[in-house]
């Protein structure tokens, strides 16, 4: 992943069918966390806490998502900036998605508009 500091991978995952390497999300690898120019995102998922992304976009700051299957659907919902983030509160945030994620009304609840 172009601009991550290098880590070891923690372990890979499974979102939306896709195979996804995660690794433990910190402090240096989100202020590092780039996507390159010929890409239209890019993103690193976090190994602490299932479907916990930081997305990026050449043109766009970095922001934190949760992403999920439900009903056979890859649905994702941004969480916030790392700027107003801090790792820890998008770490819970995406925690109460996850338990959460089996029905729209929860998830309204957890990730209000």
């Amino acid at each position: 992943m172009t601009g991550v500091m290098a880590h070891q991978v923690s372990e890979q995952a499974q979102i939306g069918g896709a195979q996804l390497d995660v690794f433990r999300i910190a402090a240096p690898k989100v202020a590092s966390f780039k996507c390159p120019s010929d890409k239209a995102q890019a993103f690193l998922w976090d190994a602490t806490v299932a479907g916990l992304g930081l997305r990026a976009t050449p043109a766009g700051k970095p922001s934190y998502i949760f992403q999920a299957e439900f009903q056979g659907r890859s649905l994702r919902v941004t969480i916030g900036s790392p700027d107003a983030w801090s790792i820890p509160q998008a770490q819970e945030k995406a925690h109460a998605g996850e338990q959460d994620r089996r029905t729209p009304a929860n998830w309204a609840m957890c990730f209000p508009v």
